[in-house]
């Protein structure tokens, strides 16, 4: 998982609008499975990083197709579950 999160950091570094809305679901699998090491990674631009968190759910968890509702709202619930026990583990240490 670890090479692949690097190439998926390397392309978001890089993203235009187009790929952003590519990138970004895959960058939120990746903070369900790796969160430790994906949030190492994405900060390193925190003026863009801020800037696509506060576009996640207008960009990511819309459903544009009309037959995502279900997966999309699984993946939001998921990855902030892992969120908020990553916080509760990075506290205890």
């Amino acid at each position: 998982m670890v090479p692949a999160l690097f190439s998926l950091v390397e392309i978001w570094k890089r993203r235009d609008g187009a790929i952003s809305g590519e990138v970004s679901p895959l960058l939120l699998v990746a903070l369900k499975i790796e969160p430790q090491n994906t949030l190492l990674l994405l900060p390193e631009n925190p003026e863009s990083f801020n800037k696509w968190l506060n576009e996640l759910e207008g960009m990511v968890l819309t459903d544009h197709t009309g037959d995502e509702s279900n997966q999309l709202e699984k993946l939001r619930v998921d990855v902030l579950a892992t969120m908020k026990s990553y916080s509760r583990k990075s506290q205890i240490n």
